[in-house]
C-alpha cells in the first residue's frame, strides 16, 4: 500500500502550543485496517480520530483517517503510527512523527 499523506514520516511536523494540527494517514477499514496511534499525552491531546471515505464503503475501498491533536506544552515528541488489523499481530507497516512544538 502507497502512502501519498501530506506529512511524511521523515518529515518534522512543526505545531504551536493550543493550535491544533492533523495527521492524515491512508486506511483500509472495510478490510480490517487500521492506523493506531502512540503519543505521549503529556504534550499532544487527541481532539478527534475520524475516517473520510474516498469514495464506496465496499470491502477493501480505501480512505483516510484523520487524527486532529491539540499541542499541551513546548518540546519535542514523537507519535508512533502502526497499521494492522487489531486482532492480528503483524504489523503491515508503521511510521514515525516527529512533532516539534513551540509557544
Amino acid at each position: 500500500m502507497e502512502n501519498k499523506d501530506k506529512i511524511g514520516a521523515e518529515d518534522v511536523i512543526l505545531a504551536r502550543v493550543n493550535q491544533p494540527f492533523d495527521i492524515a494517514l491512508d486506511s483500509i477499514p472495510t478490510a480490517g485496517y487500521v492506523w493506531t496511534l502512540n503519543y505521549d499525552s503529556h504534550f499532544l491531546k487527541l481532539n478527534d480520530e475520524k475516517y473520510q471515505c474516498s469514495s464506496h464503503e465496499t470491502v477493501g475501498s480505501a480512505g483516510r483517517q484523520i487524527f486532529s491533536f491539540t499541542p499541551l506544552q513546548a518540546g519535542e515528541v514523537e507519535a508512533v503510527a502502526i497499521f494492522k488489523r487489531p486482532w492480528e499481530d503483524r504489523v503491515v507497516e508503521e511510521r514515525t512523527f516527529r512533532i516539534r512544538i513551540s509557544e
